[in-house]
């Protein structure tokens, strides 16, 4: 009941620099569980950009890709009511969860613990929310 295409604004604080955060995200999901996610916006990289797949076990696995930094692997779990979690702590350390309600609303959280730009290891967190559009391509 999940799939479709979900967007919405994203908002949050940042520190040391960039204290104020607005963007969007898109989320695709299709019927076999492939997700496409990206949030524009985000202070430096501007783009976050996500592949992958939830599987019927509630498994998640979503290749992420930050510009400058390069290639991260998001895990987490989806426990089949519409709550999503999924983290890395890797070259960058982030968390997202997110929750999609049957009647087509999204929200969550986002938190970058780190992402090292220049010779700063930025920091960020806020929200995102947004609903499903009548559009649908993945």
């Amino acid at each position: 009941p999940w799939e479709g295409h979900y967007s919405g604004v994203v908002s949050g604080t940042g520190k040391p620099i960039v204290k104020k955060i607005s963007g969007n995200w898109d989320l695709y999901i299709d019927s076999e569980g492939n997700v496409d996610f990206e949030i524009t916006g985000m202070p430096f990289i501007n783009k976050v950009t996500a592949s992958g797949s939830v599987t019927s076990e509630g498994d998640i696995t979503l290749h992420m890709y930050v510009p400058g930094i390069g290639n991260n692997v998001l895990t987490g779990t989806y426990d089949g009511k519409g709550n999503f979690f999924a983290s890395i702590d890797d070259k960058i350390k982030a968390t997202f969860e997110w929750n999609l309600s049957p009647d087509g609303y999204g929200e969550g959280t986002w938190e970058f613990d780190r992402i090292p730009v220049l010779f700063v290891k930025w920091q960020g967190s806020g929200e995102f929310s947004g609903s499903k559009m009548n559009d649908f391509e993945i």
